[in-house]
């Protein structure tokens, strides 16, 4: 009986009939969402020709981007187009003066700290050379008669700090004093 048609093969046949019949059932469900995407995308397309017939630029951001740009720049005072014509203000890098002078700075520390190993090495080497003359260009002379200059601007600056420090100022006459002296008014004056 193994092999004949028995109870099994109906059993068998039953099991392939109940996927079958989920397989129907999912096909028609996903004929049913296509039927209602269909449907959705009708409505869309539908809304986008009723909007687009009220108002045919609905669509159109560049076009809106760039009228909002031209009033705003029509607005602005002293722009190139505007009513006054007047040139545009400069405009000016905020912080390029304070990096170049702290790069200046920093060149001269260098330049110092090559030229103390440079006179090291001289030294070394002075057994060598002995007595002989030295020469200096004309080049390296204002080289260092910049740098005292500079060494010379930046102690004047560092005891013009010592004297204004305010820490070592006791109370509040100073302030006083300055500000009845009109120190205020000038000092916004100068950093202008």
């Amino acid at each position: 009986k193994k092999g004949g048609r028995g109870g099994r093969g109906l059993a068998g046949t039953s099991l392939f009939s109940t996927d079958a019949q989920a397989d129907v059932e999912e096909t028609e469900a996903e004929e049913r969402r296509r039927g209602e995407s269909k449907a959705a995308k009708a409505r869309a397309v539908t809304a986008q020709a009723r909007t687009l017939a009220e108002d045919s630029s609905v669509y159109d951001y560049d076009g809106v981007y760039d009228e909002m740009a031209k009033e705003r720049d029509g607005r602005g005072i002293g722009r190139i187009g505007s009513a006054g014509g007047l040139a545009p203000p400069e405009r000016k890098a905020r912080y390029i003066s304070s990096i170049m002078e702290m790069h200046k700075e920093r060149e001269i520390e260098n330049d110092k700290a090559f030229e103390r190993k440079m006179v090291r090495e001289a030294e070394e080497e002075a057994h060598l050379y002995g007595d002989k003359e030295r020469f200096v260009t004309s080049a390296y002379r204002k080289k260092l008669e910049a740098r005292s200059e500079y060494e010379e601007s930046r102690r004047r600056e560092a005891e013009r700090e010592r004297a204004e420090d305010v820490t070592k100022r006791g109370g509040l006459t100073h302030f006083y004093s300055n500000l009845l002296g009109g120190g205020m008014a000038s000092n916004t004056q100068r950093s202008k």
